[in-house]
């Protein structure tokens, strides 16, 4: 919990920054280069605002306070609920971050149970372009980025579509793009998770309704460039772990 005087500042801070004129649409097409956006992003890039000075825990901060807000954006409210609710039932291709919860002294008290980070959680920007125009929906942002076709191995509507083979690739294609090598992680721990949360997409559920976590270990043996076992080394270190030939 922050202290009343952070959070009015921090409220009056955010307020000035939401007050302003939607952006042009030059200010957003650098966002354009994303492959992934953080759900934070997503929804004010779905709003029209450009995300680059502002953090969701200060729109939060305003929105919890009154949703009725003037300064908050119209439509914030229902397109995260939208967002969220498709990210829980997989219809969007995401990396799931919880979030922290901080006691009034400002120490950690670990993760909030169930909870979604909209800071760190990372959406892609052409699955949520589908999400969109499957709905009818327009924004100006996503409707103007430029489709990108997959290959033919990655469409479901492919007679011959293997969501095994396609989980394999996405999660590969993930984990390395989001460049998420920590000391301690391993690309097996780090595409088990991916996967688990991108279940239902690519059917690694049983018919119970729970994770098919055999089904998971094998493509995660496909796809992982270390079989040998070890943490990755980071692509920003000077000795980069590279695939074995």
């Amino acid at each position: 919990m922050l202290s009343l005087p952070v959070a009015k500042s921090l409220s009056e801070n955010s307020e000035k920054r939401l007050s302003q004129p939607k952006e042009k649409m030059e200010a957003l097409d650098y966002w354009k280069l994303s492959e992934r956006v953080t759900i934070f992003q997503a929804i004010m890039l779905i709003i029209g605002r450009d995300p680059e000075n502002m953090k969701s825990k200060d729109v939060e901060l305003i929105y919890r306070t009154n949703e009725r807000n003037p300064n908050i954006p119209d439509g914030y409210g229902a397109i995260k609920t939208a967002l969220l609710i498709a990210v829980r039932k997989g219809l969007l291709d995401v990396s799931i971050e919880k979030e922290r919860d901080y006691d009034q002294n400002g120490n950690d008290c670990g993760w909030i149970a169930d909870s979604i980070d909209l800071n760190q959680s990372f959406v892609s920007v052409a699955e949520t372009r589908k999400y969109l125009k499957e709905r009818n929906f327009h924004s100006d942002f996503f409707s103007s980025v430029q489709e990108i076709s997959s290959a033919d191995y990655l469409d479901p509507e492919n007679p011959f579509y293997a969501p095994k083979l396609a989980a394999a690739v996405e999660a590969w294609t993930a984990i390395t793009g989001e460049g998420k090598f920590e000391g301690e992680s391993t690309p097996t721990k780090l595409m088990e998770k991916w996967l688990r949360e991108n279940a239902i997409r690519f059917s690694l559920n049983k018919a119970d309704g729970k994770l098919n976590e055999d089904a998971i270990a094998q493509i995660t043996k496909i796809a992982n460039w270390r079989p040998e076992g070890g943490a990755s080394k980071s692509p920003g270190s000077k000795n980069p772990t590279t695939p074995k030939k």
